[in-house]
């Protein structure tokens, strides 16, 4: 019982420090209100945000810029497309995570398991996963137990294995489709959820989704994508567009989307030409919203060194007021089961699959052509490569891309030579590790290493 109660007054300190401003001294006669459900839904508002915008900072940029959907055409950005990155450039982004989400979101989660509001955690615990991921495959070993989101005060915490971590990715995952699927728990709030407003089922649907993209990652380290097909039939996935795990904006969203932002203040990218190309070649339906028009009524992008000024900006489709931001697709999903089925020898189903992710990815972007899609769309015996090259496009300015061409080699880019002879495959840690964690840090990581699911075959 006293553990208990310790544990209780924990949690009431940690989420005091979640949702109260102190702006005077606090009366000490004043009773102190415990936290509430709406407390708990009111901070996954704030954490939905913040995964949010943490997911669109310069480290996922910097990803597409290497991947070749964009370009770096001024400052830092010129230099990451070059292939020179320093590490103090990256100390903001590593920092947010560990602050702003790892943190508070396990504090959250923590409070409302305490109420007994399940539902609740299991959404944190899917949107924990994500984050987790996004993490390991930008990072790869990275500290985690031994953090304060764990309630550790050690100053140099240990860095655990993308090994392990993985495996944590699965169990958030399991964790939260349990607690979402728990009858006794209290619904959640629609207007608390940014992402299903509150739709228990539709959550289950991502967390297994996003299970499907973690299997691939764990099925090319160990060269074991045999019989994992099968598994799809009885898992309960996305059935639609409609099941997209995207955060909307509106021209009011404060803070507002981050790529409209981008675009139209800082300008630094530009569309990168081989994106830009692939589309001219099939003459894409979806060129239009993802590639907008330069000054001189063209659509380009600019090549890696290049520097082009003169490139076209991001699309509609991405860079608008309203444009949401994608975590993870039905798209994404169906090009998923696209590849286990053609791995597994079952091309009929690959086939299928492959239909039904390029159709779900022209749907999203109000772009259905017929003609193009009896061409493009309808292949049969599709290959690996021409999965993965469609979901490059389809996946434009998503961090999937880079984990999808390190485990296949799809698209086929060249690098910038003089930078490297390889494309970059992960990034280097940021500049406030090496000085305050020196002894933790994974030694000889450049750009060009390889992270533990990144196996060279």
């Amino acid at each position: 019982m006293k553990q208990r109660i310790k544990f209780s007054a924990l949690l009431l300190i940690l989420f005091l420090t979640l949702t109260v401003t102190h702006t005077s001294c606090l009366d000490m006669e004043e009773e102190i209100t415990p936290p509430t459900i709406e407390n708990v839904e009111d901070n996954f508002v704030r954490l939905a945000n913040n995964v949010t915008q943490w997911r669109a900072l310069d480290f996922t940029r910097f990803q597409f810029i290497w991947m070749q959907q964009l370009a770096g055409v001024r400052s830092l950005y010129a230099d990451v497309d070059k292939y020179f990155l320093m590490p103090e450039k990256l100390d903001n982004d590593w920092g947010v995570f560990f602050a702003f989400i790892l943190t508070p979101m396990q504090e959250n989660t923590l409070v409302a398991m305490e109420l007994g509001a399940r539902k609740h955690a299991g959404i944190m615990n899917i949107l924990q996963a994500y984050s987790l991921g996004l993490m390991i495959d930008t990072w790869g070993d990275i500290p985690y137990w031994q953090t304060a989101a764990f309630g550790s005060i050690l100053p140099n915490p240990k860095y655990e294995s993308q090994q392990e971590l993985l495996e944590e990715i699965f169990r958030l995952l399991t964790v939260g489709i349990n607690n979402l699927r728990h009858a006794e728990s209290p619904a959640i709030t629609p207007s608390s959820d940014p992402f299903f407003g509150g739709d228990t089922d539709r959550w289950i649907r991502a967390a297994n989704a996003l299970r499907l993209r973690y299997w691939l990652r764990e099925a090319h380290q160990s060269q074991g994508y045999m019989g994992l097909a099968a598994q799809i039939a009885g898992m309960q996935l996305m059935r639609d567009n409609n099941d997209d795990l995207l955060f909307r904006f509106t021209a009011t969203s404060n803070p507002p989307n981050p790529y409209h932002d981008f675009e139209n203040r800082i300008r630094h990218t530009r569309v990168g030409a081989h994106f830009a190309n692939m589309l001219h070649a099939t003459n894409d339906p979806r060129l239009p919203r993802l590639i907008a028009m330069n000054a001189q009524n063209q659509r380009i992008g600019s090549a890696p060194g290049q520097s082009n000024l003169s490139a076209s900006l991001v699309g509609p489709a991405i860079a608008s007021q309203n444009s949401p931001i994608v975590f993870i697709s039905f798209a994404e999903q169906k090009f998923i089961e696209a590849e286990l089925f053609l791995r597994n020898n079952q091309q009929a189903q690959a086939d299928a699959a492959f239909r039904e992710a390029v159709v779900a990815s022209l749907t999203f972007y109000n772009a259905r052509n017929t003609e193009w899609e009896a061409q493009f769309a309808n292949r049969t015996n599709v290959t690996l490569q021409q999965i993965i090259e469609a979901k490059y496009i389809a996946l434009f300015m998503q961090p999937e891309v880079w984990s999808d061409f390190r485990r296949t080699g799809y698209p086929q880019i060249s690098p910038f030579l003089p930078g490297g002879e390889i494309i970059p495959r992960r990034m280097i840690y940021p500049q406030n590790e090496l000085n305050n964690n020196p002894d933790m840090v994974p030694r000889n990581v450049t750009i060009f290493s390889r992270v533990w699911w990144d196996r060279e075959l």
